[in-house]
């Protein structure tokens, strides 16, 4: 990752967006970069993740850090196979 390059955020929370959106571009000054962020509830990643969505899949299929949590767990929560 260059230096100079954004941070993409995937977000899922039953939280408040407003909240999250906030806290994300805090953290955005803070690292004086910019954040692009996807903020999602766990039954709207549940349902791209259902429908094959090519931005979730590819989410999943490549490198990520989950700071909190884990999407793999989550998939398997959301489709019901755990």
């Amino acid at each position: 990752m260059r230096p100079d390059s954004d941070i993409d955020v995937v977000l899922v929370t039953s939280g408040d967006r407003r909240a999250a959106l906030r806290a994300v571009r805090s953290i955005g000054r803070d690292v004086a970069r910019e954040v692009d962020a996807t903020i999602l509830t766990p039954d709207d990643f549940g349902d791209l993740v259902t429908a094959g969505n090519s931005f979730v899949s590819k989410i999943l299929r490549e490198p990520h850090i989950a700071v909190t949590g884990d999407l793999h767990a989550l998939v398997a929560v959301t489709d019901g196979s755990s």
